[in-house]
Parts: C-alpha cells; structure tokens; sequence
C-alpha cells in the first residue's frame, strides 16, 4: 500500500501548526516595533522537511496587522525575481486592504532592462499607503545573489532612509549573510538575525503521530520517535502511514469490547472484570499497534526517497550520486576526510554541486550530510537493488 505523499510533506494548514512557540513567540515580538530603523531582517535556518514553509505560511496568517507578501524562491535572474515580487505585492494588497495600485509600468520597464530591480522593488513599496509591510521569501537559497542583494539593499534603503517599516523574513537551509558580504554588501546591510528550525520535541512529536489516528501506545510512540527523531516531515509521514494501516486493520475493532451491566447480586464482579479486560486489551493493542510500526517503517522508507528525489534541484550525475551514497554508508552524515577515504579520491568537486542540487547539506567545519540519516538505510538499499536489476 503505497503512502498517501502530499498528505505527508505538503505544507501544513496554519490552522492545525503545532510547535514553535519560541519562534513565533520571538517574530510576533518583534512585529511590534515601530520604529523602522530598529527594525532587523531574519533568517529561518534549518535543512529541507524541517517545516520552513509551513512556519512562513503560519507567520502569513498571523501577522495581520501588516501587507504580508509570500513569494517561493526560484532560481531566476534579478528582473524576474523582482517582477514576480512585483506582482505578488499587487495581488496582495488588493487582496488583504482592497488597495488598487497598479505596477504594471514597473513590471515592463524591468522587463525591458529600463530600471534595476531595486529601484524597481523601492518605486513599489512607494506607491503603497504607509503600513507596515512584510516579505516572506521562501527557499532563498535557490535565489540568485544578485537578487538577493537587490532586494536586501532596497529593504535597507526603504528603512533607513525613507523611514518606511519594511520587514524581510528568508527560509534557507543556510546561513546567507556571509555570502552577501562575500558578494559586496556591507556587514551592516547584511545582516540576517537568525532563528534556528529543530526537530520536535517527544512532545510534540507525539501530537503529530497522533493527530490523523489518535490510538497509540507509549511504546509505539517511542518506537516512532526514535526513528524520525522528531523531524516534522519523516513524523507525518509515520502519522499518515499509522493512520492508513490502522483504519483498515478489523483486530483493532476487537479492542473496542465494552463491559456487560454487572449482575445486581455482585456489584463487585465488574470490579475485577474491568481490570481483567484493561489488562487484556492494553497488552493485546500493544503487540498490534508495534506490528503496525514495523509495516509503517517500510512505507515510510519508500515514501521518504520519493520525497527525497522531490527534493532535488537537479539529477545527479554518477559521480554526485556515488558521492551521496558514501555518506550514507557512513551513516548520513560524515567528516570530508573520512568521505575522501570512502571516496578513493579528491570528492570535493561532487560534493559542492551535489550540495548545489539539493542532495546534501555542507554543515560547516568538513562535515557534509543528508536531510536525515534516516535516509542512509534506504538509499544504501536502493542502490542495492538497482546493482541487481542491472545484473538481470
């Protein structure tokens, strides 16, 4: 039974986010300052499935006291990341305050090379009445540099010297202030006051597992948790997957057994018979809730390389992947001298531009990664299974 996958790892609603009170407790905070030369821009750290998006979109739905523009991040030249923002702006302005402004002009003169994106992005916010306004740029990592020093430099110009309270929010599965300054900017006009995404707490986690079937033993969520070690994407796709095998598995209707009406000669008799049920049904319900963990840990190892393929920028060639499957050999994550060794020469090459594709993560200090070890098991095997096929 295949796992239901944009159930698994789409965004999730802001009506049912769960978790993250530091960081939201920290940006509504800081919505609150209204003077616009106090006011920073902010980074949202974290690698891929950790809940970026979903975070930006519940900010979206929180911070209504303000123009809030959502915009993906794409990997596209300066014009036309500033001409989607344009027309983004347009769109929700109409939408949230039935604000009628039209950028049009500045759309085409960007278009034909007329007018730059800053100036472009600084015209814009111009024309709008005086409120606060929000941008949220999802996956900046993908975005060119040039644009997003255009957009870093408007937002400062728009703050410093127009006194307008402009607020700029960036996802990024890395720190981006340093390749901003690396590019040219000034340390001050780069910097991004960072807020790091981490993986749910037991707590959490176990609100997660059991929101789309909540009948779960202690075992079973410790079984879970141990696996996903919280991380949002792997936990929904654990709870899709309970949820899926549990609806359609008839022994746990037997656990739904209700007590007869005591005899009225022994009121004391459904005492012990309560007791002897619970037991009963507790370690009965226990064995199958783990065998359904076990199913669960199958489908979730398919359903999670389908989401990391979704993941990629690009294919790997053989020499990225070959570099990739080292790392899980070694168990998802490793030093550069221990993958070199693996490796059987210099991987340096592979490893950047599978980090440019999406396929790893470069965590600093030598030390490369998948999104999740839990990946490691089920590329290892994938590449097992692809030897023989070629084999036959």
């Amino acid at each position: 039974m295949p796992l239901n996958l944009p159930d698994s790892f789409n965004p999730v609603d802001p009506a049912k986010f769960i978790g993250r009170k530091d960081i939201l407790d920290t940006l509504i905070e800081s919505f609150k300052e209204k003077r616009s030369n106090s006011i920073y821009d902010i980074e949202l750290l974290g690698p891929i499935g950790i809940g970026k998006t979903s975070t930006l979109l519940k900010i979206r739905s929180t911070a209504t006291d303000c123009l809030v523009v959502y915009i993906p991040g794409t990997r596209c030249d300066e014009n036309k990341f500033m001409d989607d923002l344009l027309q983004n702006i347009e769109r929700e302005a109409r939408s949230q305050y039935g604000i009628s402004v039209s950028l049009l002009d500045l759309s085409a003169s960007l278009r034909l090379g007329k007018t730059s994106g800053e100036s472009a992005f600084i015209d814009a916010l111009s024309r709008l009445p005086d409120r606060n306004v929000l941008i949220l740029l999802d996956d900046a990592h993908n975005v060119s540099m040039q644009a997003l020093i255009a957009l870093k430099s408007a937002v400062n110009h728009l703050r410093l010297l127009e006194n307008k309270p402009v607020r700029l929010i960036l996802a990024s599965t890395h720190p981006l202030s340093e390749r901003l300054i690396k590019s040219g900017m000034s340390q001050s006009a780069a910097f991004l006051f960072p807020l790091e995404l981490k993986n749910f707490s037991f707590d959490e986690t176990a609100i997660l597992l059991t929101r789309l079937y909540p009948r779960w033993t202690k075992k079973s969520l410790d079984i879970a948790y141990s696996r996903t070690e919280g991380h949002p994407a792997l936990t929904r796709m654990y709870s899709q997957a309970y949820h899926d095998l549990a609806s359609s598995d008839v022994r746990l209707k037997l656990f739904d057994v209700q007590l007869p009406k005591p005899p009225e000669s022994n009121p004391d008799w459904t005492v012990v018979a309560e007791y002897v049920l619970e037991i009963s049904k507790k370690f009965g319900f226990e064995r199958v809730s783990i065998e359904i963990i076990s199913k669960c840990h199958v489908l979730v190892n398919n359903a999670a390389l389908k989401w990391y393929e979704a993941c990629w920028l690009q294919e790997p060639s053989r020499a990225e992947l070959r570099a990739v499957l080292v790392i899980a050999e070694l168990g998802g994550s490793a030093k550069f001298k221990d993958i070199e060794k693996a490796y059987g020469r210099n991987p340096a090459p592979q490893l950047q531009r599978a980090g440019k594709k999406g396929l790893i993560e470069h965590q600093g200090r030598g030390t490369y990664s998948l999104p999740h070890k839990f990946l490691a098991k089920p590329l290892m095997k994938w590449n097992d299974k692809k030897k023989t096929d070629k084999k036959k």
